[in-house]
């Protein structure tokens, strides 16, 4: 992204030219929405990296178009038909030279009347205005986390501008990364959440404000330990998709989720809980993967797992896998799970991983309830894994 920037510095202030500064910006464009794909995106595929991963990536592509966006346009208006459009190009610029009076070689200089004169120069500006809208919306935490749906369809609704201004301004090429962007939403709200993953779940209410959320794992739902899923409430929001931890382990019969109430739509949840046993649920994923590998038994045969509060449904997931793999036959010598709790009816109602071979770690437990302390779980105990 850098280097793009300096490309598209050089194009502006070093050598200006209208074309290729369009160009590199209509490149950054492109990188944008190939990173904003989840289920099907190519540099996911070829990278090996899972979409969350690519979640920077996205920002820095869409913050670099703003930049070069803006770059493009300071050519356009600064040095019209001098900085040379290409030979034969009838698109209606509004150039000095070229029947436009605005620019800042024309008789007239008006960057706001400029910004609007002819159709390329209209396309240009609102395709800026709608990339700028994308940034500042989504720069900002606060936005997702407390206007959510408003700035999910915000987000839809100028991203899709973006796509029709482009082919308008000539960038052709985006209509296709939009089109393939547009299937990858098409399988994770339709094929994934509608027809292909279950509809309802049960739900209830633990201790420590922790909502459990259920169901039968279907035919094809199959999933690594440590991933998590996109689960929408429609109750609740039919657009809200929030990212949860898998909490139960890829061999279970059933698939549970832990929320707690952080406030908003977590709230919510937690007060649906007290109200009904079975909800209906729309799902996408599973997403994410551990940055360490640790199916490989020839390379892990001591782990330790770490955690606090909630965070424990990942590794409460990763353990169980574990430890089933161990009474397969893995050759795993030790599993240290420490966890540290504010509230021990936590520990109760999501109690440690186990299988037939570990020993509980109820002493330790018990030890922590009976001083008062928040509670520090670990380790697992076994005859050879411990």
């Amino acid at each position: 992204f850098a280097m793009l920037i300096m490309w598209g510095y050089s194009l502006t202030f070093v050598s200006p030219s209208i074309d290729a500064s369009g160009d590199v910006a209509g490149a950054a464009i492109i990188i944008a929405f190939l990173t904003a794909n989840k289920s099907n995106s190519i540099f996911s595929l070829l990278l090996g990296i899972p979409f969350e991963r690519m979640i920077p990536f996205h920002n820095l592509s869409a913050l670099t178009a703003v930049v070069l966006g803006c770059f493009h346009t300071y050519v356009v208006f600064a040095f019209g038909d001098e900085a040379g459009s290409g030979s034969g190009d009838s698109r209606d610029r509004r150039l000095s030279g070229d029947g436009g009076s605005y620019a800042m070689t024309g008789t007239d200089p008006d960057f706001v009347k400029f910004a609007f004169d002819g159709g390329t120069n209209m396309s240009g500006t609102l395709l800026l205005l709608a990339m700028i809208g994308l940034t500042v919306l989504s720069i900002f935490p606060v936005i997702r986390r407390h206007f959510f749906d408003f700035w999910l369809w915000t987000h839809i609704l100028l991203a899709i501008a973006t796509i029709v201004f482009s082919v308008m301004h000539s960038v052709a090429l985006v209509i296709f990364v939009g089109i393939w962007w547009g299937i990858d939403v098409a399988i994770r709200y339709l094929v994934m959440a509608v027809f292909r993953y279950p509809n309802s779940a049960s739900i209830r209410r633990l201790q420590g404000d922790v909502t459990e959320i259920s169901f039968h794992k279907p035919p094809g739902f199959e999933y690594n330990a440590g991933q998590f899923i996109q689960i929408a409430v429609p109750k609740l929001s039919l657009t809200q998709f929030h990212p949860i931890s898998i909490s139960s382990a890829p061999h279970e019969e059933k698939v549970t989720l832990h929320i707690r109430s952080l406030g908003g739509w977590t709230a919510k949840l937690l007060k649906l809980a007290e109200q009904e046993e079975e909800i209906k649920i729309l799902l996408e994923g599973p997403y994410g993967s551990p940055a360490v590998d640790l199916d490989d038994d020839s390379k892990y045969k001591r782990v330790l797992l770490v955690t606090g509060g909630i965070g424990a449904t990942h590794t409460h997931s990763i353990a169980k896998s574990l430890l089933h793999n161990y009474e397969k036959g893995r050759d795993l010598k030790k599993i240290h799970y420490v966890w540290a709790v504010r509230n021990l009816a936590m520990v109760e109602d999501m109690p440690p991983p186990s299988t037939a071979k570990v020993v509980s770690s109820n002493k330790v437990y018990q030890d922590s309830r009976e001083r008062g302390y928040p509670g520090t779980l670990g380790p697992i105990s076994t005859d050879d894994c411990s």
